[in-house]
């Protein structure tokens, strides 16, 4: 069976990462300090003009406990559910 993934979502991925590290009131500070980038590149993430690596967009994912479809806009849902 083929599944089709919806249309993402008009926020960008720098606005929805910005959305979740401000719900999780971290700094852009703590965020550089935590993915070991400076704060300029931080920035120029959640403005769009750099993407992060894929190492880094994974600790983003798991710093801002927010799933990797939510960021890239496929999901409006932005919690990890965690298998138990």
């Amino acid at each position: 069976m083929r599944r089709s993934l919806r249309r993402p979502s008009s926020k960008t991925m720098g606005e929805r990462i910005e959305n979740a590290r401000e719900n999780k009131n971290y700094s852009r500070k703590y965020m550089a300090e935590t993915l070991k980038i400076s704060q300029s590149m931080w920035s120029q993430v959640e403005k769009d003009i750099r993407q992060p690596s894929l190492e880094n967009f994974k600790k983003i994912c798991r710093t801002l406990e927010v799933s990797a479809d939510y960021l890239l806009g496929f999901k409006e849902e932005k919690s990890i559910k965690e298998d138990k």
